[in-house]
């Protein structure tokens, strides 16, 4: 599974969304992103790349991958990669994308700012 979108400011910023949305605040922390329940698995962070990596467990097993790369016109790139490995992955992906896509899309980096 992949979705990407390109977002107004600062990689820094939008790397701060992404990880107060999931709750991604420390390696071995379990998490619930969007359903999918599972633990940190990986957080890198400025000046190293701003990624972050989750161990999936439930509903489907697998990988979750989350990215934010400055751009040279100061928005940034944001993505999400997925590495699901259980039975029900294609159901899962053709299902959940979209509103991957969407939630990627709709990350509050206002909030990422207070």
């Amino acid at each position: 599974m992949e979705v990407a979108a390109d977002i107004k400011g600062h990689a820094d910023t939008v790397w701060s969304a992404i990880r107060q949305a999931l709750g991604a605040g420390a390696v071995g922390q379990p998490v619930d992103a969007r359903g999918l329940t599972g633990h940190v698995e990986r957080i890198g962070a400025s000046p190293g790349p701003n990624e972050l990596l989750l161990s999936l467990t439930d509903p489907v097993t697998g990988f979750l991958g989350f990215f934010a790369h400055d751009k040279s016109d100061g928005s940034t790139m944001a993505s999400i990669q997925g590495w699901l490995f259980s039975d029900d992955a294609p159901d899962y992906i053709e299902r959940e994308q979209p509103a991957w896509q969407a939630w990627l899309e709709g990350l509050d980096t206002e909030a990422a700012h207070r």
